[in-house]
């Protein structure tokens, strides 16, 4: 199996957990089932943008299933990618020079997220089957400082194979793990300084990303649902503090999602190949971006979003994205 095949599979080959999912996934399908009208009624009201294209350019050259692209406020860019083995921190500059920052930072499927303006964390989801290496076999996180490229590994109390993870504060970080069973499918609060984990929400057939949303306080989660070529899947958002649900909603193949801060989210549809953004306050969604092979992560810095397309070994900057774009 190559190594893009095991990060789609990570979201995939536990369809046959979903009947022992527990309440949060049965809250998201009833909510969903809610929300389903909304997302029947997206229109075509802007063409979906098309990759690639003058409006979204392929950026660097050399990937090889890369997992996400994060911007700095210099003007770089940091992406996760596997070429090398081990998996790469390597950093694109304003010129379009890629540089290695870290080696090793582990398997498929990495998500990335800035602690301090030096910092990056990231995931490591472990496939390494047979190991004696723990972190190898379920994973764990780690941190890369951007300046002198050292790589500290983070062992994480009770979660096996992390997958997403967002920062709330310097030393507290909210992951997502796709583990062995519906108890191990769960989002948690970790403590990055002792690497103690709280389980705030469980009994996912399956879970991929998240992001915050600072403004409403809440948690947004990617569940895949039936998988990424099939109908369902979704966004569930909870309350960063309690993780009590506060909302669910239908986006087909969810894979990564970013939030703008304006009310709109955007979610990586996996290897549907599109993008869409989804009005958290009227439940719209629509398709924003088109064309790719497998969409698996965005993020947005101001005016442009990047996207990476896993299976195109690709990464995207993209210009005329809406903000709010429904």
């Amino acid at each position: 199996m190559s190594s893009a095949e095991v990060a789609r599979s990570r979201f995939g080959h536990r369809l046959v957990q979903a009947a022992a999912a527990a309440s949060a996934v049965v809250a998201l399908v009833a909510l969903s089932a809610a929300n389903a009208g909304a997302f029947s009624r997206a229109t075509a009201a802007r063409q979906a943008v098309q990759c690639p294209s003058d409006v979204c350019k392929p950026v660097g050259t050399g990937w090889n299933d890369p997992s996400d692209a994060l911007p700095d406020h210099l003007g770089n860019l940091y992406v996760a990618d596997l070429a090398g083995g081990n998996g790469t921190l390597w950093r694109l500059d304003r010129a379009g020079k890629k540089t290695t920052v870290a080696t090793g930072i582990g398997s498929t499927g990495s998500l990335l997220a800035w602690g301090d303006p030096d910092t990056i964390y990231g995931t490591n989801y472990g496939t390494v089957p047979g190991s004696t290496h723990e972190a190898e076999k379920y994973g764990d996180l780690w941190k890369a400082n951007v300046r002198t490229g050292k790589l500290t590994h983070i062992p994480v109390q009770g979660i096996t194979h992390p997958s997403g993870i967002v920062l709330d504060t310097p030393t507290t970080a909210y992951v997502t793990a796709d583990g062995a069973t519906p108890q191990e499918n769960a989002l948690y609060r970790v403590d990055l300084t002792t690497g103690d984990a709280t389980q705030l929400q469980s009994g996912f057939a399956s879970v991929a990303g998240l992001t915050l949303d600072r403004t409403r306080g809440w948690i947004l989660v990617t569940v895949p649902g039936a998988g990424e070529t099939g109908p369902r899947g979704g966004v569930a958002a909870y309350d960063k503090s309690t993780g009590q649900l506060k909302g669910a909603w239908p986006v087909a193949g969810a894979n990564n999602i970013e939030v703008d801060g304006k009310g709109t989210a955007y979610v990586t549809g996996g290897t549907l190949g599109q993008v869409y953004s989804l009005n958290l306050d009227s439940g719209a969604v629509q398709p924003q971006v088109t064309g790719l092979k497998s969409a698996w992560s965005v993020h947005m810095d101001v005016n442009t979003t990047y996207v990476t397309d896993i299976d195109g070994n690709h990464v995207y900057k993209i210009t005329s994205l809406q903000p709010n774009g429904n």
